[in-house]
């Protein structure tokens, strides 16, 4: 049963009612040193009692802070995934023939810290392009083309302040607690099984910046498994070529041998745009709308049509919503092609 923790006022009448138990007549007087001491045992105990409660949250994964989830986590051999640094190019103007090393420290207006990550040498046309990558992960650590960007200590022949050419791309945060809590749910409901059903979606869930998977048995041919997954931390959530390879890598090296063939593919990812009129009309009530319809759309299956009841209830829940009417949800609509996936577009305000 829950840890159920007595109140404050609860424990004070606690104390009262065993001091009075153990004195003769009315010990409670006005500003009794009695009456001073229960105050002082229910706070003390109040605190021991918090503690308590702490740790009964602790006992269980579903209410778990990190600290204990990652205990649960390592125990099923479940690990948190960790930030991804993110990579791209930079030009710089410079002396044709100056060498820039690998380990060049880079950073940008605000601070954003990347290094080299390979040897460069200015061309005749005098410029020099160096590969880059964020020095910590996360998503903060993208940058779009044309970004200002400057050497942390100048090098002679190559100028201080240069620009992003090709946007540095592929940063993702540490992995949400909620959404590794759901993994170590999923684990202790659905325990490994050798290769068997469901095995293929965690291994794919298991890579950096996969949130959503899905395995579907035979769909090539008998004997065959077909994965399909999503990035939702990108704006675009289709899985690039290269993180195909890396789930498909992951997946080649757990597999059992006597699958015939595992296929790792995108989904086909169909963006929906809605309109909509609400009131009140603030700037507040739109976020807490928009904020609904993507977990709405965050947790939507493979080829599973989300229906229009739902997105009007999402909006309908939104904290400050009082009314709304749905004005249109843009094709294909709400129905996923096979091999499909919804994701929200743009939600328009009318």
């Amino acid at each position: 049963m829950p840890y159920a923790r007595p109140s404050l006022s609860q424990l004070v009448r606690r104390a009262v009612g065993d001091i009075s138990g153990r004195t003769k007549g009315s010990a409670f007087v006005r500003r009794s040193v009695e009456r001073v001491l229960a105050n002082t045992v229910a706070a003390l105990t109040n605190g021991l009692h918090g503690h308590f409660e702490w740790l009964a949250r602790q006992s269980l994964p579903t209410t778990a802070e990190i600290e204990s989830l990652l205990g649960w986590g390592e125990w099923l051999k479940t690990s948190r995934k960790g930030a991804v640094r993110s990579a791209g190019r930079a030009t710089f103007a410079g002396t044709p023939g100056t060498v820039v090393p690998i380990y060049t420290s880079l950073q940008t207006t605000d601070g954003l810290q990347f290094f080299t990550i390979d040897d460069a040498t200015t061309q005749t046309t005098g410029f020099v392009e160096l590969v880059i990558q964020s020095e910590a992960g996360g998503a903060d650590s993208n940058l779009e083309a044309d970004t200002p960007i400057s050497l942390v200590s100048p090098i002679a022949g190559v100028d201080s302040s240069g620009v992003v050419t090709q946007a540095l791309t592929g940063g993702q945060d540490t992995e949400d607690v909620e959404d590794y809590r759901a993994r170590v749910l999923d684990d202790l409901r659905q325990p490994p099984a050798g290769g068997g059903p469901g095995d293929y979606r965690r291994w794919a869930l298991e890579v950096e910046g996969v949130t959503r998977a899905w395995e579907v048995g035979n769909r090539m041919g008998y004997g065959t498994v077909s994965v399909a997954f999503v990035i939702d931390g990108r704006t675009d959530i289709t899985p690039a070529a290269a993180d195909i390879a890396k789930v498909a890598d992951r997946i080649e090296s757990r597999r059992p041998i006597d699958v015939r063939q595992v296929y790792v593919s995108a989904p086909i990812v169909q963006v929906v745009h809605v309109d909509v009129t609400i009131s009140p009309d603030t700037a507040d009530v739109r976020a807490a709308i928009v904020s609904s319809l993507r977990t709405l759309f965050r947790n939507s299956e493979l080829e599973t049509p989300i229906q229009e009841s739902q997105v009007r209830e999402a909006i309908s829940t939104a904290a400050g919503e009082v009314s709304h009417q749905l004005l249109s949800v843009s094709a294909p609509g709400l129905d996923p092609v096979r091999w499909g996936v919804l994701a929200l577009g743009t939600v328009t305000f009318r």
